[in-house]
């Protein structure tokens, strides 16, 4: 069983850009990727530095092949469904193979799990004419009359920044909201309808693109971009492995992005801020930085072969 200094599982911007920095540190390191990322649905990743618009798969096949180039990151098409600390500071990981690695180091990039509404046609649409970030898609959707899917106050309080995209928004919100008169008021001078419905499925044209949402009273509001996002889950392996999260399922962290498990840190969608794959590639690069010193204090190369520190000083105390 082949042990290395870091286990990265999820192969997107987060996990990628982790094991970048910790390549170019000569750190050993494996990259396990479930082939199921959140962005998969989308046509490009916007707003990347000299990769705007870049398709998400492209991007990553962009990264591997970098990564290949310094002989020390090793990436599996594989899921993990397990892993627990062993005697010597080291974990044991378990994929759906059931395969067994070792490694010193676990960094948790799998980002969360968006749980799709039961509206006909979602799927088709999602990362397309139905987003949940206008920083990311709303320069590909700018000039069309956008739908804003509100089931609380402050999402519809917000509304009025989508105006910088378009001239036409309106809020569908939840009929159960008691919204305050101020928020009509502030609305209504930007131009902005507020809709109490509850949806019940899409209103899609003949060549598939969305034209408006169908209430549960049978009415149609029209729309051609709908800003929604979808509640979340964390992926099962948390549970499995007894990680410690917030209630929206997102981990918790330390300062260091390090989780209630010593030694296995979390960095990404699956931490509370930003999901966007920028974000998510810069907390990569910086907590991979941040965890190097350790890896060097655990391990050194000595005549050419690496050992553990650790292991190394305890023998030195017994034979004192």
């Amino acid at each position: 069983m082949k042990t290395y200094d870091v286990a990265i599982i999820g192969g997107g911007p987060a996990g990628l850009s982790a094991a970048l920095v910790l390549a170019r540190a000569r750190r050993s390191t494996i990259v396990f990727d479930a082939g199921a990322p959140r962005n998969a649905y989308s046509p490009g990743v916007y707003g990347f530095p000299s990769r705007d618009g870049i398709p998400p798969a492209t991007l990553k096949a962009t990264v591997r092949g970098e990564l290949a180039s310094y002989g020390c990151v090793n990436s599996v098409a594989s899921k993990v469904m397990r892993f627990e600390s062993d005697k010597r500071h080291r974990y044991v990981i378990e994929d759906d193979r059931g395969r067994l690695t070792r490694a010193r180091m676990i960094i948790l990039a799998m980002g969360m799990v968006d749980v799709f509404p039961s509206w006909h046609g979602f799927a088709d649409l999602w990362g397309k004419d139905i987003m949940h970030c206008a920083h990311c898609h709303g320069w590909e959707m700018r000039d069309r009359h956008w739908g804003v899917v509100a089931d609380n106050v402050q999402t519809i309080a917000s509304a009025s920044q989508y105006r910088t995209w378009t001239d036409r928004v309106t809020v569908l919100a939840d009929p159960g909201l008691a919204i305050p008169n101020a928020t009509f008021s502030r609305l209504s001078d930007a131009n902005i309808d507020i809709v109490q419905c509850r949806i019940r499925g899409l209103v899609r044209s003949a060549d598939g693109k969305l034209r408006g949402v169908r209430t549960n009273n049978d009415n149609e509001f029209p729309c051609e971009t709908l800003v929604y996002s979808p509640p979340q889950r964390a992926p099962e392996l948390l549970r499995a492995v007894r990680i410690k999260t917030h209630k929206n399922g997102r981990i918790v962290v330390n300062d260091r992005n390090e989780t209630n498990l010593s030694r296995v840190f979390a960095i990404g969608d699956i931490t509370p801020g930003p999901q966007n794959a920028l974000a998510a590639a810069a907390e990569g690069a910086a907590i991979a930085k941040k965890i190097i010193p350790d890896l060097v204090l655990a391990t050194t190369v000595r005549n050419g072969e690496r050992f553990d520190m650790r292991l190394s000083e305890q023998q030195l105390a017994r034979s004192a």
